[in-house]
């Protein structure tokens, strides 16, 4: 192969630009660490966050306004959101796993003020049917949510060959 490839290690917080896109990455909450990534570009930013744990409701530490990824989703088009598990599970048996529930997206993202969310890297257990119930929780929380800090937060569940225009 001819290829020329190369591994670039990226410096967390730096501000990149890569194939005419501004790239931040910040280091998550995972088992052996994982990065989440910014891409800004034309006045329209995608946020990609999987492998991450982020506890909301249960952890005054993310309510609280300088917690770091509020910055780093702040104002996104799309965030698309590691929501893996239900709250009951990212609370109770697979808590320090590496992964958030639908609870700590919508949270963050009303918080954050994104426009759109798009809950990914589903539990591979879940049927389509559990994952289409999880949905509709998701959107149930945000009208419960809402009640408290209304916002337009358009919300999808990621599924295979899925384009999102932004």
């Amino acid at each position: 192969m001819s290829a020329d490839i190369q591994f670039v290690v990226l410096t967390e917080g730096q501000e990149y630009e890569i194939g005419g896109f501004k790239v931040k990455g910040i280091k998550q909450n995972h088992p052996g660490d994982s990065y989440g990534f910014r891409f800004e570009k034309e006045g329209k930013a995608i946020v990609y966050s999987s492998d991450a744990e982020h506890k909301t409701s249960w952890d005054q530490t993310a309510r609280n306004d300088n917690y770091p990824f509020l910055e780093f989703f702040k104002q996104a088009d799309l965030l698309i959101f590691d929501a893996q598990y239900e709250w009951g599970e990212a609370v109770q048996s697979k808590d320090d796993w590496g992964h958030s529930s639908y609870i700590a997206a919508v949270e963050l993202s009303v918080k954050a003020n994104v426009k759109h969310l798009c809950l990914f890297h589903n539990e591979p257990t879940y049927d389509d049917d559990r994952l289409e119930v999880l949905l509709e929780d998701t959107w149930e929380y945000l009208k419960i949510y809402n009640d408290r800090q209304p916002h337009p937060l358009k919300i999808d569940l990621a599924y295979d060959g899925m384009e999102l225009e932004v």
